[in-house]
């Protein structure tokens, strides 16, 4: 098996992403109301350096005994369909390794996606300036590097650089933030 292959029917891709359909609020937003039924918690990491943390990210999936993902492309309807004119897929199935974390990062098309389990135990969304790693405590906690609370203070900074600097991706993860920080 290739470590990302696109799920190319699309009665199955249909399917996957309907599973991720109530995971999500908007393109850059989990669903704050679908976290609270799931009792999770949820923390936006930068982008950049939760690359860095894809071992980290790979470690909580072993912990969970999880070896395949869904990718779910996390785009409007009028954006789907110009992915399917296009030629590319809507949803791909991941295999558990950081080579194959890399290839998803890798890829152009792919801007808003979701991550997760056919059993929906844990959900990573990438939006426009951070992810949002969603799940259980200890599998948040090991996906982000050891430290929640490290993961908040670092992304907080990363909030006020883009606020000060009046850039709309401030408001967006300012946004986010109000949602998420317990």
């Amino acid at each position: 098996m290739t470590r990302l292959r696109p799920v190319i029917d699309e009665r199955e891709a249909k399917r996957l992403r309907g599973l991720m359909e109530p995971m999500v609020l908007e393109e850059h937003l989990l669903s704050p109301r679908w976290l609270r039924e799931q009792g999770w918690v949820a923390v936006p990491v930068e982008q950049k350096p939760y690359e860095d943390g894809i071992a980290d990210m790979c470690q909580a999936l072993r912990a969970l005994n999880i070896n395949r993902c869904v990718v779910a492309v996390n785009e409007s309807l009028t954006s789907t369909q110009g992915f399917e004119a296009a030629g590319i897929p809507l949803a791909y199935e991941l295999e558990v390794s950081e080579k194959a974390f890399w290839e998803v990062n890798a890829m152009p098309e792919l801007c808003h996606f979701v991550i997760f389990p056919e059993d929906r135990s844990f959900a990573v969304l990438q939006g426009r300036l951070c992810y949002i790693v969603a799940g259980p405590w200890s599998f948040v906690e090991t996906a982000v590097g050891g430290s929640i609370e490290r993961a908040w203070d670092e992304i907080d900074a990363v909030c006020q650089v883009e606020l000060d600097a009046g850039q709309v991706e401030g408001q967006i993860l300012r946004r986010v933030i109000r949602e998420f920080r317990p």
